[in-house]
């Protein structure tokens, strides 16, 4: 692992490029999804500060890439970069014009319209915690690599040990953006301050690893996109167009 924080401006950056279009059809949101699942993948394969072996994180993808695709899906949605609301809605129009030529059952359409009733909830509770490029890339590394999953498979020793790093300077980043003390500050005011901004780093801290477990529920815009591409595929591929090529290559038509 390189010396200083895993994280910094540089590092967290995490930026999606659009397709060139202006509607929300049904062949932009796929794009734009599987767009944002090449980068998710590959900003956390590329990520060589971690500490983790390509080993490790080649075999945690295979169970942790939801998390990775919905903290970045989360990112981009807070940033304005896509808009979630109108392509969710859109994606529901789909359905149900599916659901009334027979092509969807009425039961799935129930279902995933609760899946995306729920994403929207997700994204509700991001927006209002408004988090930093810093604090989404720790959270995903957080996630990525805890073991919360029942596994046949220990954890690796280097994912533990990514994972307590990476707790540990996610409350050292929080406690460093509150106030403290100035040398002329008496000792009294230190005391009041440091003990006020622990508290802080505290309640933000918690704050954000309770939205860890709303990651559970979000799995629905990444499903059209297994259903043409497979991981394997997008881990050895070396750049997003080389993935929008397979997954166009591949896919039949969306609309």
């Amino acid at each position: 692992m390189e010396d200083g924080p895993i994280f910094n401006s540089e590092r967290s950056s995490f930026k999606l490029p659009l397709p060139n279009s202006t509607d929300l059809s049904m062949s932009f949101i796929c794009e734009t999804a599987s767009r944002l699942l090449f980068l998710s993948v590959h900003w956390m394969k590329d990520a060589k500060h971690t500490g983790l072996k390509s080993s490790t994180i080649e075999s945690l993808m295979k169970s942790k890439w939801c998390d990775v695709f919905v903290l970045g899906l989360m990112q981009c949605s807070s940033s304005s970069s896509i808009q979630l609301g109108p392509i969710l809605n859109s994606i529901n129009d789909h359905l149900i014009s599916c659901n009334r030529m027979g092509e969807l059952s009425s039961s799935k359409l129930t279902s995933v319209q609760e899946e995306i009733s729920r994403l929207l909830q997700i994204s509700l509770l991001f927006d209002t915690a408004k988090l930093s490029s810093i604090e989404y890339a720790y959270l995903k590394l957080i996630s990525f690599t805890s073991s919360d999953l029942p596994s046949p498979h220990s954890v690796s020793s280097d994912a533990r040990s990514t994972n307590q790093v990476a707790c540990h300077e996610l409350y050292d980043h929080l406690l460093s953006s509150w106030p403290h003390s100035s040398d002329d500050s008496s000792l009294e005011e230190s005391d009041v301050l440091s003990t006020s901004s622990q508290s802080a780093a505290i309640e933000r801290y918690s704050r954000l690893l309770q939205l860890l477990p709303t990651l559970r529920y979000g799995r629905l815009l990444y499903i059209e996109i297994r259903a043409y591409v497979t991981l394997d595929e997008i881990l050895s591929l070396d750049g997003p167009y080389g993935f929008i090529r397979l997954f166009w290559s591949n896919s039949s038509s969306l609309d």
